[in-house]
């Protein structure tokens, strides 16, 4: 019998692969698992929650149905394009080929973003990684700034929901070509004319990281020779054929209606613009300092000095020179604008590719010593590195606990509304919460903002903006539902802006509504996408409703100005108030033949109705309602004074007319 096989080691080549391509393969396999750990604690392809302002999910939905034949209708202006969403749905397509058409458009949209948006920052980490290995020239410097990179603090407070996270793709590589063209090598113009596309295609602001390869061609260009300048020609060629048509194909619904683009363009940076309110624009550092401080002193003194040394260069090295030139740029414009925590994402690759030229300079200075000395920069490296690393394990172990705070907070919430409320049930919620709540769809409920729309952007109407009494309160909620993130943002922009007195009129109404009815609190041990508690508030059994028949009372004033059809729906709006106390009226009555429907005023402000009649209080005197009317063509409206007498404001017989369009927000609110 023949003894074991003798041990031999494994020998180059293999396979015909070089030692040299293995090593290749097996560095830029670590790179790919750098990222991937980067990631892989944040995703979720459940779909538990959409979280309506970070997840395009109607956009996606649309372009998922236009893809399979539907019509396009117009864009609607918002900070963001469009370009990511039929990305999104393209592959919710590809998929839905593969395994099927999925039974919840929704929750597919939001695990569809989840994923694309992982699978970007890993392929986005390794397009980093060559980079960095480009500039420093030693693959474990390289692999360690990648590491910086793909932990950084300032990324991963970026959420796998958001657009950023998408966008970090096409901006590392726009960095990358540009790199080649500072480094005299022909970009890949493909690649870049299609990352230009996508990224100013997503947002607004995208185009601006065009100054990225422009300032590549531009230093280039007047550094070369002729043969040169006929290939960035050439390029920049390329660039321009990938990049026009797919740009123009990310914006269809723009192209389709160019009228729309630039009016909608003016309305989207008013819109980013608004945010200035609530962001302050200090501190002046904050792109280059106050920004980076979660990564530690160590990371900061590392970038003073290796950007020192890359000024030093710039003068004779066109990649310094790019560099330098682009951080002075996109600091001056940060030093511009609004200040917020994910704010300067876009510096982190130039910090980290200056640090690289520095690795490979100090490296260079002293040539006798370089192992000696890269094992040093390494080290020093390290430091930072290991900052970022205990921030990401942090927030590693929040994102891990996120299933069971879901459900303790969103879950078991919804779960106690649906055995407490019947179908039909008003719950109120404060404006642009309801992603941040327990989701309430298909439990029947008319889910409403109108009463706690604040106005959080607007520091005029929010000094204005009076809280609503206790009375129109219950006539026009039967349940109230806040969550700690909103109940302290929109409150706490009250001191912001400075009305002190507001904060404390609102303050003493959400204590006064917490002695009357105690809510119901769930709670989680860590905050699941910002929102650790939710309160649940059931006002209870609506007073019994008014006389259909009662007629006018001499106290009692208002106006009904439209009542219109959409579909079984029908959207009253109006106003009432009690003259005799000099308030809004506490609740409406729509009468018709069908019955009584209760509801309250305060659910829209009327500026206009406290203007004309010198009453501050009467901006609440508004109401917007919508109710379930299949048949009826005409209705009542009546109004409850304080003293709790009813009275008829307006006609009769008010004629409901066909509305036009779609249906009010208030009105699309049936859950």
């Amino acid at each position: 019998m023949a003894g074991p096989l003798p041990f031999r080691p494994l020998s180059w080549p293999i396979c015909g692969v070089s030692r040299q391509s293995t090593a290749l393969v097996l560095i830029y396999a670590a790179a790919l698992a750098l990222g991937i750990v980067a990631v892989a604690p944040f995703v979720e392809t459940h779909g538990q929650l959409i979280l309506e302002p970070d997840m395009p999910v109607k956009d996606i939905q649309l372009y998922y149905d236009v893809l399979a034949g539907a019509a396009l209708p117009p864009p609607a202006p918002n900070v963001y394009f469009e370009g990511h969403s039929l990305i999104y749905a393209l592959v919710m397509r590809l998929v839905a080929l593969v395994a099927g058409a999925p039974a919840d458009v929704e929750m597919a949209a939001a695990s569809t973003i989840n994923v694309v948006n992982a699978i970007a920052h890993v392929l986005a980490t390794v397009v980093f990684f060559a980079g960095a290995r480009r500039l420093a020239r030693n693959d474990v410097a390289a692999l360690v700034l990648t590491a910086l990179f793909a932990l950084s603090p300032q990324i991963i407070d970026i959420d796998l929901v958001r657009i950023d996270r998408f966008m970090l793709l096409p901006l590392v590589v726009i960095l990358h070509e540009s790199l080649r063209i500072t480094q005299g090598d022909p970009p890949h113009g493909a690649a870049l004319g299609a990352a230009l596309a996508v990224i100013a295609a997503t947002k607004i602001t995208g185009a601006a990281f065009a100054l990225f390869p422009v300032t590549a061609f531009v230093i280039l260009f007047a550094r070369t020779d002729v043969v040169t300048r006929r290939q960035l020609v050439r390029a920049a060629a390329t660039t321009v054929a990938v990049g026009a048509p797919l740009f123009a194909v990310l914006m269809i619904r723009f192209v389709l209606h160019p009228a729309i683009f630039i009016d909608g363009l003016r309305t989207s940076y008013g819109m980013q613009m608004s945010w200035t309110s609530v962001f302050a624009f200090t501190p002046r550092f904050y792109y280059n300092v106050d920004l980076f401080l979660t990564y530690g002193a160590v990371f900061l003194i590392l970038v003073a000095l290796s950007f020192a040394l890359v000024a030093a260069r710039s003068r004779r090295d066109p990649v310094c020179l790019w560099l330098i030139l682009n951080l002075v740029i996109f600091s001056a414009l940060g030093v511009a604008a609004f200040k917020y925590s994910r704010g300067g994402y876009h510096l982190v690759p130039l910090y980290l590719y200056g640090m690289a030229i520095a690795v490979r300079a100090a490296a260079d200075y002293v040539p006798k010593h370089r192992p000696a000395v890269l094992a040093a920069t390494v080290v020093a490296l390290l430091i930072p590195t290991g900052v970022a690393a205990r921030g990401f394990v942090q927030a590693a172990e929040i994102a891990r606990q996120r299933p069971q705070s879901i459900a303790a907070s969103r879950f078991a919430a919804r779960d106690w509304i649906a055995a407490h409320f019947t179908p039909g049930a008003r719950i109120c919620m404060m404006g642009s919460s309801q992603w941040a709540n327990p989701q309430l769809k298909g439990l029947g409920f008319h889910v409403t903002t109108q009463v706690f729309d604040f106005p959080y952007l607007d520091r005029a109407t929010m000094a204005e903006f009076l809280p609503p009494r206790m009375d129109q309160l219950r006539a026009a909620c039967d349940g109230i539902v806040f969550n700690d993130l909103h109940k302290t943002a929109y409150i706490g922009n009250f001191r912001t802006f400075g009305a002190d007195a507001r904060l404390k009129e609102w303050q003493m109404l959400l204590e006064d509504l917490e002695r009357a009815f105690p809510p119901q609190v769930f709670m989680a041990k860590t905050p699941a996408y910002y929102v650790s508690r939710v309160e649940v508030y059931d006002l209870g059994v609506q007073a019994a409703p008014p006389d259909p028949a009662a007629g006018p009372a001499a106290h009692l004033t208002g106006a009904v100005d439209t009542a219109q059809r959409y579909g079984d729906k029908v959207s009253v709006q109006g106003w009432a108030a009690d003259l005799q106390a000099h308030l809004a009226a506490g609740a409406i009555a729509i009468v018709t033949e069908g019955g009584t429907v209760v509801d309250g005023t305060a659910t829209s402000r009327r500026p206009d109705v406290a203007e004309a009649l010198k009453t501050p209080a009467l901006q609440a005197a508004g109401f917007s309602s919508c109710v379930i009317l299949p048949t009826a063509t005409t209705l009542t409206v009546l109004a409850r004074g304080v003293d709790g007498t009813w009275g008829r404001i307006g006609p009769e017989a008010v004629e409901i007319r066909d509305g036009q369009g779609a249906p009010p927000p208030w009105c699309q609110s049936q859950e």
